[in-house]
């Protein structure tokens, strides 16, 4: 996904429940791309989680808990606050280019629980929206930072 267009490659097999999540999910990535404070390439890992888990929010919104991702429901919120004390808020300022520590927590390899920075990241944003009674539309152009002064 970018600012400005979306490029999806799907299988012919996919269930067209699971295409209107990718579908939701990517999209989502496009409109906070176009809305955010930051430029694309000075994201930080902070800048990505948050990306991530408002994306799979709003699937969440708009078709329901059953269809968002295997990884919204890894782990217990005990867990996600350990992980993110531990594994993601050490490393919230790091780039996406500065090394494969950044790809390493963020789907969660080598030493990191499985996608622990997307899990963190959803976590993140669905306390964040559910304490303001807030929907994903209401966020798109919100300082990553923000979310965060919640969970912290």
């Amino acid at each position: 996904a970018f600012s400005d267009k979306l490029f999806l490659f799907l299988s012919a097999d996919l269930p067209r429940s699971s295409i209107s999540a990718i579908m939701t999910h990517e999209y989502n990535h496009v409109c906070r791309l176009e809305n955010m404070p930051k430029e694309e390439k000075k994201m930080t890992l902070l800048d990505t989680i948050i990306l991530e888990g408002i994306a799979e929010y709003a699937v969440f919104e708009r078709l329901g808990e059953a269809e968002t991702a295997a990884w919204t429901s890894y782990y217990s919120e005990k867990q996600l606050c350990h992980f993110q004390d531990r594994f993601v808020k050490p490393h919230f300022e790091l780039r996406r280019h500065d090394n494969r520590l950044f790809s390493n927590i963020l789907f969660g390899k080598g030493p990191y629980p499985d996608m622990v920075g997307y899990a963190v990241g959803y976590s993140i944003v669905k306390k964040y929206l559910s304490a303001r009674n807030l929907k994903v539309a209401d966020v798109l152009s919100f300082p990553s930072e923000d979310f965060i002064k919640l969970s912290l």
